[in-house]
Formats: C-alpha cells, structure tokens, sequence
C-alpha cells in the first residue's frame, strides 16, 4: 500500500514537471512549432490526471483555430476536467454543447453545465445561463433567475452581464423599468471597454436631463465590485471531488471549500451572450437565443482564456486557493 501511494506521488509530481515546462515552453513560444512542442508536454500531463493540463488542452484542441485544433479530441479533455467539478471545465464544456464543437449541439445539455459551473462560481456562465432564463431558450424561462444570474454576474465586474442588465433595466424586463440603473450599467460595461454598451449608453444620455445624467455618474462612482458569487451548501460541496491538479494529490473536503469560498478572476469574456436591443435601445427586440454560432476561437482568444486560467490558479500542483486580483 506504501509503494502505490508513493507510486501515485511520484506520477504526480511527474505530471507536475511536465505540465510546467510545457505552459513555459508554449506560453514563451511565438511560434508553431515551439507551442507544438509545449503542448505535447502539457498532453502528457493531461494524460496523467493535472487539471490545469487538462483544462487547456481541452481548450486548445476544441476551440484553436491553429493546427492544434482537434475537437473530437479536446471534448474529452474537457469532459474529464468538468467531471472533477472544474468550473471552468463546465464551462467550457458548455460553451462546446452550445455550438456543437466537437460534439453534438445540444441547448438544453449547455444549460445545464451553464448551471453546475455558475453555482461553483463561473461569471462567464451564470452570464449565459442568466440570459438562457431571460430567453427561454434549452430551458424554461424564467426572467426572475435570469435577471438574478446576471446581476451576480454583473455586480461581479462581467461587462457582457452589466450590458444585459443594463438593457433589461431600460426595457423593463424582468426588473422595473429604471433609466438611471440602465445608465450605472451600461457604462460600468463601457468602462471595461465594451464598445455595444458605449454605443446604448450614449443613445440612453439622449432621453436624459443634465441632472440625471449627473446621478447615473454617482451610482458608477458608487459602485463596488463583488466577489464572485458560489453556492457553497451541502449539496454542491458534497459533489467536489477529493482531489487537487494532479489526480494523485488528495485533499480535504474543507481544503476545497475553502478554494471555493475565495474569490478568484474570472476567465476573460470569451463567448458570453448578450441580450438583443433590436435596431436600437429604444426599440428593443427579443431577447437573445442561447446559441452562438461563432467560428473558432482566435488565437488571441485562446491565449487570453489560458493566461486567465494560470493567474486563477497559480503554481499547477498547488492546493493553496486561488489568488484574487481585480477584474
């Protein structure tokens, strides 16, 4: 029993050396070949349980639009980092359900991992299911849930939520019709460079006096980002499996509440969902439909999620929570 348990150590530091080299080789790399070279290395540390490992090869081969895109495979990747309760394994699992890369196009399965990833803390999906509930679209709809998914979202500094939301709060849907939230919202989200909410926020000025203008500009100083919302009952912490990075690893069930309790940054905005203003903000449409059909991810996308994901976690073996700068 002694040689399986330092057997198992030994496969985990192993793949913890192999991932590392691997994110140094392939984040250093401007070319193809070198990133080809750190992603092999990152595969075989996938091969051998590391979630983070996982986590990017999944990415990278379901999402790339480069030579090392192969969705079949990376769906796999990302099916086993959602099964140890990854959030953002969930995430991107449903992000692949939602516009069938790799596998099957199912609205109704994305939602669902939207679901498990948003109570673990996900922004990206408690944005989309917020709008999926909005929307009605793989689900009932239900504009209560999906105005309070994207309020966490949006209060949690998620640009795509703060833009929905702001929406919402003009057209009075789901939420009483309020022009100065809408006006705090929209531009919370032009701040974080969001040119289709700068673009609805500068339509909005139009319909306002001087002096509500001047109160939408005190409720964005006023305002104050929150961590991200988790569901931290019974229910979901009993799910957590007993694991670290590298499957190897264990590690106490209050190790991982406490991971999960900490307040981490978000993946950048890859693919969140916005709801449909119509021709303008004062013609709103229908909300939005849950699918996306946009092509692969661009590289520079991709090296956004994967850099986001290394200041989430921090060293790959690590069972430390997470750091919690800003967004």
């Amino acid at each position: 029993m002694a040689l399986a348990s330092c057997l198992a150590f030994g496969q985990a530091d192993n793949a913890d050396a192999l991932f590392d080299q691997g994110f140094t080789k392939y984040q250093a790399s401007a070319a193809e070949q070198g990133k080809a070279d750190g992603f092999r290395q990152m595969k075989a540390a996938a091969d051998l349980g590391h979630l983070r490992a996982q986590l990017i090869v999944g990415l990278v081969q379901t999402f790339y639009e480069g030579p090392l895109r192969n969705p079949v495979a990376g769906i796999q990747y990302l099916r086993k980092a959602a099964d140890r309760a990854s959030p953002d394994g969930l995430y991107y699992l449903a992000l692949a359900h939602e516009r069938g890369t790799g596998t099957d196009r199912n609205t109704g399965e994305a939602v669902r991992l939207y679901a498990k990833a948003a109570a673990l803390g996900q922004l990206e999906a408690q944005t989309n299911l917020g709008t999926a509930l909005l929307s009605g679209n793989g689900v009932a709809a239900d504009p209560g849930q999906g105005v309070l998914w994207l309020r966490r979202a949006a209060d949690a500094g998620v640009a795509m939520a703060q833009q929905n939301l702001g929406v919402l709060y003009y057209q009075g849907k789901g939420v009483g019709k309020e022009d100065l939230e809408s006006f705090k919202y929209l531009k919370l989200s032009a701040l974080r460079g969001n040119d289709s909410a700068a673009r609805l926020l500068a339509e909005l000025r139009k319909s306002l006096s001087e002096d509500q203008i001047a109160e939408g500009e005190r409720r964005v100083a006023g305002f104050r980002q929150t961590a991200p919302w988790r569901d931290l009952a019974p229910a979901i912490s009993a799910n957590l499996p007993a694991q670290s990075e590298s499957a190897g690893h264990a590690t106490t069930m209050a190790a991982q509440r406490a991971e999960a309790a900490a307040a981490a940054k978000p993946l950048p905005s890859v693919a969140t969902q916005a709801v449909s203003t119509g021709e303008s903000l004062m013609q709103p449409g229908d909300e939005a439909k849950a699918i996306n059909r946009e092509p692969p991810m661009t590289r520079a996308e991709v090296e956004a999620a994967i850099a986001g994901m290394s200041v989430r976690r921090g060293r790959s073996g690590s069972t430390n929570a997470p750091r919690s700068p800003a967004r």
